[in-house]
């Protein structure tokens, strides 16, 4: 545990750095997936369950609480969507490298976009008080940021082609999260009377 708290410090903190390191690691999808990305998405999930389920949210300055049986579904979802959101993500940042003139190594995206989503994860620790929450969202923009580096550092897109691999890749992860968030929502149940 350790070494991931001291890997997410390293990666905050000198991104750059920490990106050209990652091309070089042999860690696979999987590795990722079983070793870093089951715990970090797990952040926002549980901070989501504790803000609504525990503390509440204001409403017309009325606390509402989520009922555990729509809170716990609900986190479980995230959490699983979360998971399933960034292997996509992988998939299609793998392709879309390829297209561009990268590497179009699949362990390398799956570096690239993992690492990139850690600052978004980290910082669901703000969704355990829903005002807060939009503290979480800023932390997505350094997701950006992080995912612009990597595009230099690790997928090897050429200068010329970066801008428009970014522009097609957001498109691409606004239109996976949408997806994402349909599907979820048709799959809670309905909450009464919120």
């Amino acid at each position: 545990m350790n070494s991931l708290i001291d890997k997410v410090k390293e990666l905050l903190t000198k991104p750059a750095d920490f990106f050209v390191k990652a091309r070089d690691e042999q860690t696979t999808l999987k590795e990722l997936i079983m070793g870093y990305v089951i715990f970090l998405a797990a952040i926002p999930a549980i901070g989501n369950f504790i803000g609504y389920a525990v503390i509440g949210r204001s409403i017309f300055g009325h606390t509402v609480r989520y009922p555990l049986k729509y809170a716990l579904p609900h986190a479980i979802l995230w959490y699983a969507a979360s998971i399933a959101l960034v292997i996509a993500v992988v998939f299609i940042t793998q392709k879309l490298s390829t297209n561009f003139g990268g590497s179009g190594n699949i362990d390398v995206a799956a570096r690239a976009i993992v690492y990139s989503y850690t600052p978004a994860w980290v910082a669901g620790v703000f969704y355990i008080i829903p005002a807060l929450s939009v503290i979480a969202m800023i932390a997505g923009f350094y997701s950006l940021y992080l995912l612009w580096i990597s595009t230099e550092k690790m997928l090897d897109i050429p200068e010329n082609k970066r801008m428009t691999f970014m522009i097609v890749l957001v498109i691409a992860l606004i239109l996976v999260g949408l997806l994402t968030g349909v599907i979820a929502a048709l799959a809670l149940p309905n909450i009464p009377g919120l």
